[in-house]
């Protein structure tokens, strides 16, 4: 139905911006985060420094952790995301389903009252002896009528 449609496009349209706003919000959030990582980098002489002491292999080591966790928790996020969207879509394709299938039997049913209507209108055998018969009256009629013609007024026996 036409409500079944607007149904469906609007939740399309809805699933396709919620989608967006997720990817643009994760966009946001990675490059946050990144320069947050970036940000414990020392520069310089003191990042030369850590390096000579060892504490930047550490924080790299951390820095490489986090950025993991975090492209997990965004691939989570986006997966809750789409199996609740097929839910939904599951929900009103169901609804679809159910009613295609009752128009499918409510056009049964009308075909089926049209074939009942059509054979309660057929002439039985019946009535087709009957009109048999008349037609031969007919004919009959005409015949004796063309030969009246052939003899002409008053000659009638």
């Amino acid at each position: 139905t036409a409500q079944l449609a607007f149904r469906k496009a609007d939740m399309v349209q809805r699933h396709r911006e919620e989608r967006t706003r997720m990817k643009e919000g994760q966009g946001k959030r990675w490059a946050q985060e990144t320069k947050e990582r970036s940000a414990r980098m020392s520069r310089g002489f003191r990042g030369i420094w850590d390096r000579l002491t060892g504490k930047y292999a550490g924080i790299r080591k951390q820095n490489e952790l986090e950025a993991y966790k975090s492209l997990k928790r965004d691939q989570a996020q986006q997966q809750d995301l789409i199996e609740a969207q097929l839910g939904e879509r599951r929900i009103l394709q169901k609804e679809i389903r159910h009613s295609q299938q009752a128009h499918s039997k409510a056009l049964m049913r009308l075909h089926k009252d049209v074939a009942h209507y059509m054979r309660m209108n057929v002439p039985t055998l019946e009535t087709d002896k009957d009109a048999e018969k008349i037609e031969r009256q007919r004919q009959e009629r005409e015949r004796r009528h063309k030969q009246t013609q052939k003899r002409g007024p008053g000659l009638n026996l």
